[in-house]
């Protein structure tokens, strides 16, 4: 009788254990993860950052990109609501 009731005490103790060591196992699992998806996070905008700060030449591609800042503003035009060379009513009446 007392080895049956340690044989069940022992059985009890061990899924005990496994569910305690399947749990943590879980827990690391979501905690390496969240760092690896964390650190491609900063990983990327740290290099958006770091190419946007790159001079034309020293980014990858070489100087194919490279473009003035003359070059660049002649080439944005303002949004619409922001131009004056449209027409208002005040000019046509």
């Amino acid at each position: 009788m007392i080895v049956h009731e340690a044989a069940t005490t022992f059985v009890a103790v061990y899924h005990a254990l496994i569910g305690w060591l399947i749990f943590f196992a879980t827990v690391a699992a979501v905690f390496v993860l969240a760092a690896i998806a964390t650190g491609a996070w900063g990983a990327r905008a740290a290099s958006g950052r770091i190419s946007a700060r790159l001079r034309p030449e020293q980014r990858p591609g070489g100087s194919q990109s490279a473009e003035t800042p003359e070059r660049r503003s002649q080439r944005r035009r303002a949004p619409s609501w922001a131009r004056t060379d449209h027409h208002t009513y005040e000019e046509a009446a």
